[in-house]
Parts: C-alpha cells; sequence; structure tokens
C-alpha cells in the first residue's frame, strides 16, 4: 500500500475498509477542497478539509476524513529515508540536495612520510595529529583543484599544539602585568578595527605563549613538512629560529616576547595569500629562511597601535617623566618601581619600595658611611665630603 493509489482506492483501505456511499460522498468533498490525491492528505486536518470545501462534515464524515489523514501521514512517513543520529548528515544533505558531492578528504600516512624524512627513530608520540595534517593536505587538494598551481595553506597553529600544552592560558600561565596589558591591547585594537568598519567589536582571540607556540611549531613543521607544496622541514627549522630571534630581540623593540609569535602568524598568511593571487615565482622555502623586514615592521606595529588603544589614545593620561611619545610604547606612562607600563611609580601593585638601611646612608660631616650628618661625632669640617673622596665647602 502507498500513496500512489487512487484516491477512492485509498479512502477504501481507511479502517479495513468502509461503506462504497461515504468514499464517493468523501471524494467528492475532499475534491472541493482541492484534494485529488492521496499525497495532498499529507499534513493537512480535517478541520481544514471542511473549511476548504465549504462543507460542514457530519460527526462520521469527519472521523472518516482524520482517519484518512492520518494513514496517509503513517505512509508517508514511512517512505522517507530512515537516518540514524550516526549517519553523515552531509551525504544526507547532498543527495537531498541535487546529489551535490562532497569534498573528497586527503589522508597522509605519517607513518611513511616520517620514514621519507629519515626520521623512523621519532616515537609516535612526538607526531602531529594525524587529522591536522590530513585537514592541511585536503586544503591543499582543494585549492589546486580550483586552478592554484602550488598552493601555500596558512594553518593556525593552534590546531597542533600537542596534548600535554593543550590547557587553558590561564591555567597554565602565570600572567604577568606586562601580559596583562598585551591582552587588552589587542582586544582594544580589534575593537577600533571593527567600529572604524562600521561593525561590532569581535571576541578577543588569544595568540599562543611563545613556549607553547614552540611546541605546536614543532608539530606543524613536521607535519606540513609530509604535505606537497607547504615548508620544507629544513625551511621550517630556519622560520623557527628567525621567529625565536624575533622574540628574544623583541625587549629591545620595548615588546613582549610574543612579537615572535606575531611574526610568525604574519609570514605564514602572507605567503599563503600572495600563493593564492597567483604569484608563482615565489619560493616559500626560501622566504622562510630569511627576515623580511617589511613583515617584521607589519607586527611592529600591531603591537604599537595596541598599546596606543591600551593606553587611552597616545597618552592623554601620561603625567610622568617620558610621556607623550619617544619611548616606544604609543605615549603610555612607565612605572620606575616595577618596570610595567601604564601606570606610575606611586601607583604601583608590586609593593611598596624597599627602605634604605643604615648601610646606604653617607656623612657628609667625615664622609663615612653608615650614618647621617648630624649624628656625626667627630668635630664639624664646615666641608661637605662625599663617599668618593670628593669634597666641598659650605
Amino acid at each position: 500500500m502507498s500513496l500512489e493509489m487512487d484516491l477512492a482506492d485509498f479512502l477504501a483501505t481507511v479502517r479495513g475498509g468502509v461503506v462504497e456511499g461515504r468514499v464517493q460522498k468523501c471524494v467528492a468533498i475532499l475534491k472541493k477542497g482541492e484534494v485529488f490525491n492521496p499525497y495532498d492528505l499529507v499534513k493537512t486536518s480535517a478541520e481544514v478539509v471542511e473549511r476548504a470545501s465549504e462543507t460542514t462534515l457530519s460527526s462520521g464524515m469527519f472521523g472518516f476524513v482524520a482517519r484518512a489523514i492520518e494513514k496517509a501521514d503513517d505512509l508517508h512517513l514511512a517512505a522517507k529515508p530512515q537516518v540514524s543520529p550516526a549517519a553523515d548528515l552531509s551525504k544526507v544533505i547532498a543527495s537531498i540536495d541535487g546529489g551535490r558531492k562532497e569534498e573528497p578528504k586527503v589522508h597522509v600516512d605519517l607513518a611513511a612520510e616520517v620514514d621519507k624524512l629519515k626520521l623512523q627513530g621519532l616515537p609516535q608520540p612526538f607526531w602531529p595529529k594525524s587529522s591536522a595534517v590530513d585537514a592541511v593536505a585536503t586544503e591543499v587538494a582543494r585549492l589546486m583543484k580550483r586552478g592554484i598551481a602550488e598552493p601555500y595553506v596558512y594553518v593556525d597553529i593552534k590546531t597542533f599544539v600537542p596534548a600535554w600544552a593543550d590547557l587553558q592560558q590561564t591555567d597554565a600561565v602565570d600572567l604577568s602585568e606586562d601580559e596583562c596589558d598585551q591582552s587588552k591591547g589587542f582586544q582594544a585594537l580589534a575593537a577600533v578595527l571593527q567600529r572604524g568598519m562600521g561593525g561590532t567589536p569581535a571576541k578577543h582571540r588569544k595568540r599562543l605563549d611563545i613556549v607553547r607556540w614552540q611546541a605546536a611549531f614543532d608539530k606543524l613543521a613536521l607535519g606540513c613538512a609530509t604535505v606537497p607544496h607547504q615548508l620544507s622541514y629544513p625551511a621550517a627549522v630556519a622560520h623557527k629560529d628567525i621567529c625565536m630571534r624575533v622574540a628574544l630581540q623583541a625587549p629591545l623593540k620595548d615588546c613582549r616576547a610574543a612579537l615572535g609569535v606575531v611574526y610568525d602568524e604574519v609570514a605564514r598568511k602572507s605567503w599563503a595569500e600572495r600563493k593564492a593571487v597567483g604569484e608563482h615565482n615565489l619560493d616559500v622555502c626560501r622566504a622562510a629562511q630569511c627576515l623580511d623586514d617589511a613583515l617584521l615592521r607589519q607586527a611592529e606595529a600591531i603591537f604599537d597601535v595596541a598599546k596606543t588603544a591600551n593606553s587611552g589614545g597616545g597618552g592623554a593620561k601620561a603625567t610622568s617623566k617620558g610621556s607623550g611619545g619617544g619611548n616606544g610604547k604609543g605615549g603610555a606612562v612607565r612605572c620606575y618601581k616595577g618596570g610595567g607600563w601604564g601606570h606610575v611609580a606611586s601607583a604601583c601593585r608590586k609593593g611598596a619600595a624597599k627602605a634604605k638601611g643604615k648601610g646606604d646612608l653617607v656623612c657628609y660631616n667625615c664622609g663615612k658611611v653608615g650614618h647621617k650628618s648630624p649624628d656625626c661625632t667627630m668635630p664639624k669640617s664646615g666641608v661637605k665630603r662625599h663617599a668618593d673622596g670628593s669634597q666641598k665647602a659650605y
């Protein structure tokens, strides 16, 4: 039995058959309500049929129509493909949506590729996540299918963070005052840029600290070396060395060590974009082995703008020495007690300065250390003596 039957034949099967006169009368009422086949009964109701046909149904006819609708609904439901919760929903959607095929996933045999890199002795726990490597290979295949000859794929390095380092930032890192300033600065920068484009501020995305970045980059370097057109393993090692050099030199530029992390992100995004627009002469492996001054300035600019936004727009509240620019922090005030940025020494929370002990006192009468001139037992000389041996009359 199915909904393919004639309307009269279908009605005759309701509840094992009914009086022929009632079937014909019901068919006439249903056709007045524009119900011409059993499919038209699906997901309707006796009340709708009554209104559409402009006919007042008797209680017997009303119940008969309701039973016919219920049976049509049951047959329609039984005809639908049953999908288990564990089924691949994307395949079901593709079959409904005109048979659109899903992009094939590329699997990388890490064991074989690690052997090709002559790293046979590397234990499996030190390998990158197979799912992360497969995602890179699948994206490379997709871009090549779109006509990009040698695509380079930018990968969010967080997908390669090993399990032992995959912790919440606040759970694993004791954030210093400068780290907090940096986090707030990036958040303020994102809000400023979003408002400038007429949008709503985006949720702040934390970057990895330098320690977790190193752990994740080691996995990324090995994983991407097994995928065509990505960084070779030697080139990735050279790029990491450059990023660490940037990180270690960052304090000289008044930046956090995380500048190395930002440089890596900016560089890999730049290579991916240049490859995507057809810059075929770009040798990514060669570019990775050289420090790009333009990309470094771009990374430094992120910190400069972030600090400016964090300090309230270029040092409007800067009242101590060095305010108003020239300190590399966008005009922010620096505390000379704790060394942090964004507050003066009198407002420092790192504790009161240590009081001077008697060993730091110098007597201007005799020039000895350990007491002040009013407490000196030597006769008044009329000469101000200093610890370095110099003298000055007074």
